[in-house]
């Protein structure tokens, strides 16, 4: 087990912990907490997590590189980009994918994370936009040190896309799906069983779904460190 780590409470309901060069991120709501990235040695990352907060806890992550996936054997399913799959499994990455997609809208009980597609350093490299509390959580994608970009899984033109299409958004909006699409809502989860859920008929709430871009911009990225 590591105890090289370090835990910081950014805000209620919000910590950072950190693993070295890299670290995750555990997001609380009135419901369900989720745990973004399992990081570089934190094979305990769950009971970490766990320590935190006592609302059920599921796992996402930015991308599949083996310094954000450590602790994934603890989670039964792991939400992520479809598109990340091949990387993630490349390097032994456990569990069941399940597949979330730019736009995509994850319910924690008053607190909505929406999915934004960020392709280039990895296929499916995602960053978590909190607009209520004007916050993108971004994983390697977007930082303020090196990005990684050399091997087969990496695509210097897709990122440059993907941060072009970011500077480009209004300030009422951030790109949710494709970069050459507009922000909308695709799904919104409820965290339902797996099997109940499907990318064809994914669990809705009761209603028509709200629009992702009549919530507040982000303002604030909450990044990896400089490596």
């Amino acid at each position: 087990m590591n105890e090289g780590y370090q835990i910081i409470q950014i805000d209620s309901g919000s910590w950072r912990i950190e693993d070295g060069m890299v670290r995750c991120y555990l997001l609380e709501g009135a419901e369900r907490a989720l745990l973004v990235d399992t990081g570089m040695t934190l094979k305990n990352a769950r009971e970490i997590a766990e320590g935190l907060t006592d609302k059920p806890l599921s796992l996402l992550n930015t991308h599949g590189d083996p310094d954000h996936i450590a602790g994934n054997g603890a989670f039964p399913e792991v939400y992520m980009h479809p598109a990340e799959e091949a990387n993630y499994r490349a390097f032994n990455g456990p569990g069941e994918i399940v597949p979330v997609q730019g736009g995509d809208l994850l319910e924690l009980g008053g607190r909505v994370l929406e999915v934004i597609e960020l392709p280039g350093h990895t296929p499916g490299s995602i960053a978590l936009l909190d607009r209520g509390r004007r916050v993108l959580i971004s994983g390697d994608a977007i930082q303020d040190g090196g990005i990684f970009m050399f091997g087969p899984a990496r695509d210097l033109r897709a990122y440059l896309k993907s941060l072009r299409a970011c500077k480009s958004a209004p300030a009422s909006s951030t790109p949710s799906g494709p970069p050459t699409g507009p922000s909308r809502c695709r799904r919104r989860f409820w965290w339902g069983s797996a099997s109940a859920r499907s990318a064809s008929s994914p669990a809705w709430p009761p209603g028509s779904p709200r629009s992702a871009s009549a919530r507040p911009s982000a303002s604030t990225t909450w990044a990896a460190p400089a490596s």
